[in-house]
């Protein structure tokens, strides 16, 4: 997702710096999230793939935006309606843990522009 803006928002990355053993790390944290469908639905699926790339602008003019490093990571999970309690109930659930980050040989690509989206603080 683009963030068009020059300044940074509340949410962007990264939200903490990590050392471990004298190894410095920078630490993210994302939620992502789908809406459910209603009944007459009886289960639904959810697989979400994303990559996050570490970028870097020079402190000078005219400087442009160059990709470090990217981390792929994802979420899925499966859900089944509930007749018995009128919810869903998260059956199978899995995510990427401590994903490795590679060197970063493009610049990302967006389909979209996080001026599209609600962001919702949780």
């Amino acid at each position: 997702m683009l963030d068009t803006s020059e300044e940074l928002p509340d949410y962007a990355y990264p939200s903490e710096h990590i050392t471990v053993d004298g190894n410095n790390y920078i630490g993210m944290n994302d939620t992502p999230s789908e809406e459910l469908s209603p009944p007459p639905m009886k289960w639904q699926a959810v697989s979400l793939s994303f990559q996050t790339f570490l970028m870097w602008k020079p402190d000078t003019a005219g400087a442009s935006w160059v990709s470090l490093r990217v981390t792929s990571w994802g979420a899925q999970w499966l859900v089944d309606w509930n007749g018995g309690t009128n919810k869903w109930d998260l059956t199978q659930s899995g995510f990427t843990a401590n994903p490795p980050s590679e060197n970063a040989t493009r610049y990302p690509e967006w389909d979209a522009n996080r001026t599209q989206f609600e962001y919702v603080a949780h």
